[in-house]
């Protein structure tokens, strides 16, 4: 039974996770976010990705959506309340594992800065995208396996198969997972010692053989699903091809980024690896875990020199951990010289270094963050914000088995309105891009554009959306505006103002205004009746 008040610790940090938590749910979706959820809705309707609707992530991301879907709504708060459920998993885990590896004290501290870092806007933890999914699957799979070491022979074996098959899922939704999974095997090796290489080697056998079957049986459902190629395709040949587009500012992208996170991680960072290097220093068995674990997010991170916000979210499990083994060691080190009375001051003075750095960087973010202003600051004038307005009124002048088409890559629009995008690309960049393919799938969208009529074309004006390269093939572009001009009025445009916020309009803004067209809003025309109105 747990002392009253380690209960006491332990609602407390699960009172601190929902007070980070909650604030952040309502956050505007951003177009990942929108692209899981559409192909998640696909799926429900009897959809198979990569063969009816199309994007280039894993498959596991919208199978994950899909389920989510199953219980919350599609909106901002729903999706993030999800992520708010499932993180929470990941913490517990994390702290399981860390208690394995150091103790009830260190099982604490490392919850505790999950709670925090996992949060964080340096990572963009506010958003449930597939960095931050894949993280309970694989540490999962390395809790699992710490089970699986001290198992008896009957249970060995199928707790590494099961290992094995979570570090597989945390792979089947976003590939760089590999890399910090490594800490997994060489954990194994690890414990087992070099005098046991008979048993380790049964065991990493284990691990792969439930990594293999989980694969295989993906791979089998896509194959009998008649999508095995375009899996191939979207999940790897275009994921290659994405990145080696050169990136001219990698370095500056990475230094930038990289100084946020040490904002939101860096102390329990420096006092994570003072601790490791005095275990080093003492031989202890397992002082080389948590710095390894760090290495490997690390390069994970690293898998494109695009170095997006949320590519950081990999390190969030690996800080929290390196920090809570250290805070462990150094409350162990005060309570040791100046007795268990020291224990709470101590925690008063870690949290407080921990927590003012991130606090006096962005107290935007930790104190009362307004969700619009959230999405403006950390992706910047992209409509996130607009996105709901857009899908309220496009439900309204809808009726559900409409379609609607967004020339742009904002799928979070149709997600929230609930309607189905009439080509099967959840985004428009294999459309504005020079990929091999490109001409094939505008000729595709264009066949399904052309077929489907919707009642609705949004356009999108706010260049990050469309990214178009000017040597792409105009093929679509000249067939779309061709059918704008037949059979399409326009009818509302969403002007960002930057004094009155975000508005539905039926007139331009005035020239000189400082007003700006983010998306233009046609419906075609034999829908127009006396009832016209902005909503």
């Amino acid at each position: 039974m747990l002392e009253r008040s380690t209960w006491l610790i332990w609602i407390a940090i699960l009172a601190l996770y929902a007070a980070v938590r909650v604030p952040l749910l309502p956050v505007p979706l951003e177009r990942d976010e929108g692209a899981f959820g559409l192909v998640g809705q696909a799926i429900l309707r009897g959809a198979v990705p990569y063969r009816d609707i199309l994007d280039h992530k894993p498959p596991a991301v919208y199978y994950a959506y899909a389920g989510a879907l199953l219980v919350v709504p599609p909106t901002a708060a729903g999706v993030h309340g999800f992520l708010m459920v499932w993180n929470l998993a990941t913490l517990l885990c994390l702290a399981s594992l860390a208690g394995e590896l150091a103790g009830p004290l260190a099982a604490r501290w490392t919850a505790v800065l999950f709670a925090v870092v996992s949060a964080a806007p340096s990572i963009q933890g506010f958003s449930t995208t597939t960095e931050m999914l894949l993280l309970l699957p694989l540490v999962a799979s390395w809790r699992t396996a710490a089970a699986a070491t001290r198992a008896a022979a009957s249970r060995r074996v199928l707790l590494f198969a099961l290992s094995g098959a979570l570090g597989a899922a945390a792979c089947w939704l976003k590939q760089p997972a590999i890399l910090p999974l490594a800490i997994v095997p060489l954990f194994v090796l690890g414990e087992n010692g070099g005098a046991r290489a008979a048993r380790s080697a049964a065991d990493l056998a284990a691990w792969a053989g439930g990594a293999a079957l989980l694969s295989l049986a993906i791979v089998a459902c896509f194959w009998s699903a008649g999508a095995l190629r375009e899996l191939w395709y979207w999940t790897v040949e275009h994921n290659r091809l994405y990145a080696e587009q050169p990136v001219t500012d990698w370095a500056l992208r990475l230094r930038v980024r990289a100084t946020n996170v040490l904002w939101d991680g860096g102390v329990p960072l420096a006092v994570g690896l003072c601790a490791a290097a005095a275990a080093l220093a003492q031989r202890r068995r397992r002082a080389w875990i948590a710095p390894v674990f760090v290495a490997l997010s690390a390069a994970a991170v690293a898998h494109s020199g695009y170095f997006y916000t949320h590519y950081f979210a990999l390190l969030a499990p690996a800080l929290a951990l390196i920090g809570g083994l250290g805070l462990a060691w150094g409350q162990e080190l005060v309570t040791r010289g100046w007795g268990r009375r020291a224990a709470a001051p101590f925690a008063v003075v870690a949290l407080a270094a921990v927590a003012a750095p991130p606090l006096l960087a962005r107290p935007w973010y930790w104190l009362g963050p307004q969700p619009a202003d959230v999405a403006l600051r950390t992706f910047g004038p992209q409509g996130f914000e607009s996105a709901e307005r857009l899908a309220d009124y496009l439900r309204a002048q809808t009726k559900p088995d409409d379609t609607i088409f967004i020339y742009g890559s904002e799928p979070q629009i149709a997600f929230e309105a609930e309607r189905r995008l009439a080509t099967a690309f959840a985004t428009v960049y294999p459309l504005t891009r020079p990929w091999p393919r490109h001409r094939e799938f505008q000729e595709r969208a264009w066949a399904e554009l052309e077929r489907a009529q919707p009642a609705y074309l949004v356009l999108a004006r706010v260049p990050a959306s469309l990214d178009r390269s000017p040597t792409s093939d105009p093929f679509f572009e000249q067939h779309l505006t061709e059918l704008l001009r037949r059979a399409y009025r326009g009818d509302v445009v969403l002007v960002a103002d930057p004094a009155g916020g975000a508005q539905l309009s039926r007139t331009l803004p005035a020239a000189g205004s400082g007003a700006v067209v983010q998306f233009e809003l046609w419906r075609r025309s034999d829908l127009f009746d006396s009832k016209e109105g902005a909503g």
